[in-house]
């Protein structure tokens, strides 16, 4: 299936995605001590199950081809997750008796995972420093 052994980019392309998609309906807000949940799904969820699909879809894409244009639509798809995902986690965490849920964490850290994938060198090393 795969012709070249995955790097540490494309892992960060695959796993970040998965956990946008798996976080999205999961609960993104518990109250009375996790007696009652809001899953992502019944609110912003939907934006970003819609990224997580994307961002699967876009790095494979982007893996198999090394196309500047799929990299670009992956990254836009990967910031769009992590923006809805920092404005859920200051809304929830601002209101009084309502904790954040592990599902609103897992979107976060898998949307800054693909975030970080866009600054991995193809061979999964660290950027290289500029020129000059």
């Amino acid at each position: 299936m795969f012709e070249k052994p995955l790097t540490t980019r494309e892992y960060l392309i695959g796993a970040g995605g998965l956990a946008v998609l798996i976080g999205s309906f999961l609960p993104w807000a518990t109250a009375f001590g996790g007696l009652a949940e809001k899953r992502g799904t019944e609110g912003d969820g939907v934006i970003t199950l819609v990224c997580g699909i994307a961002m699967l879809v876009l790095g494979y894409l982007w893996y198999r081809s090394d196309s500047r244009n799929w990299k670009i639509a992956y990254i836009v798809a990967a910031a769009l997750a992590a923006v809805v995902a920092v404005i859920d986690v200051i809304d929830v965490g601002g209101t009084d008796g309502v904790s954040i849920g592990y599902g609103l964490w897992i979107v976060l850290i898998g949307s800054v995972a693909g975030v970080a994938a866009f600054f991995v060198k193809a061979d999964g090393g660290a950027p290289a420093p500029p020129a000059g």
